[in-house]
């Protein structure tokens, strides 16, 4: 929109000066922001099973976590598997 002004007042701009201005401004597109976070209460919150233990030994505690890596053409996955005692 302001881009559409700016041409009608002869002066062409691209919508990185467009982007520029409105900073400078304090104006923002009107859309609703993600709110990443605010506590969903529907979500299941579940406990820290090992808060109060203590791990001495190899083998005793493993951890599991899966990331998606994108790609050029799709995605890869990471998958990685941890012993906690020695990590």
């Amino acid at each position: 929109m302001l881009r559409d002004l700016l041409w009608k007042e002869g002066r062409v701009v691209g919508w990185c000066q467009v982007a520029t201005l409105m900073r400078r401004m304090g104006t923002e597109a009107l859309y609703r922001k993600p709110q990443l976070s605010r506590r969903y209460l529907a979500h299941t919150i579940y406990p820290y099973l090992f808060r109060d233990r203590t791990i001495r030994r190899p083998n005793h505690v493993w951890a599991a976590d899966i990331a998606d890596i994108p790609m050029r053409r799709g995605f890869k996955y990471l998958f990685a598997i941890v012993d906690w005692a020695s990590r």
